[in-house]
């Protein structure tokens, strides 16, 4: 699923096809349909990485008050991510 929409996300930045004024119309429109997939994507992403950080920052344990936090984002991110995944796939 990833593969498909990083490819989608290629495709919405697409130089090439930006520069060709004869398929820029056509792409216009494949564009505004892929605005919010690729929106939703890259904030997907965001959150993933977000999760991931504040995984480390669990698993490290130095700070309590960072394990702390870390797990209030957690308790966040869980049903965003989820709510991201299905809407995605």
């Amino acid at each position: 699923m990833l593969d498909k929409l990083q490819a989608l996300e290629d495709r919405y930045l697409d130089p090439e096809v930006i520069a060709d004024q004869t398929n820029w119309l056509k792409a216009t429109k494949a564009h505004a349909k892929l605005e919010p997939i690729v929106t939703a994507y890259r904030e997907y992403r965001d959150m993933i990485k977000a999760r991931d950080e504040a995984e480390e920052l669990l698993a490290a344990g130095d700070d309590e008050e960072l394990v702390e936090m870390a797990k209030e984002e957690l308790k966040e991110l869980k049903p965003q991510i989820e709510e991201y995944e299905e809407k995605l796939t």
